[in-house]
């Protein structure tokens, strides 16, 4: 077993009697792994934000056009206007 002296990456401090592949202490090592953690943490809160708004946007309450509106853009689509309200394309979503 090839053992070490060297100085960590992180702080300075002398490490002795370690594998020669090692770079930080162990107090740099969790510190680094914690700092990480953190970050991980953060991104999931903020794609859970977001995913939250989403569903929020989507489900908002959604309100007619005018009937007058809703003839108009039925003639466009060539279609019937009980057709183009019966599927529901007379609703917009408020935002």
């Amino acid at each position: 077993m090839n053992l070490v002296t060297k100085w960590c990456k992180g702080c300075g401090k002398i490490m002795r009697d370690v594998q020669p592949n090692k770079r930080f202490c162990e107090k740099c090592l969790h510190d680094k792994n914690l700092r990480y953690a953190q970050i991980s943490y953060l991104r999931q809160k903020v794609r859970k934000e977001e995913k939250e708004r989403e569903e929020r946007i989507t489900s908002l309450p959604r309100r007619p056009h005018s009937i007058a509106w809703c003839v108009r853009e039925a003639e466009k689509r060539h279609m019937s206007y009980g057709r183009f309200v019966g599927l529901g394309l007379d609703k917009e979503v408020q935002a």
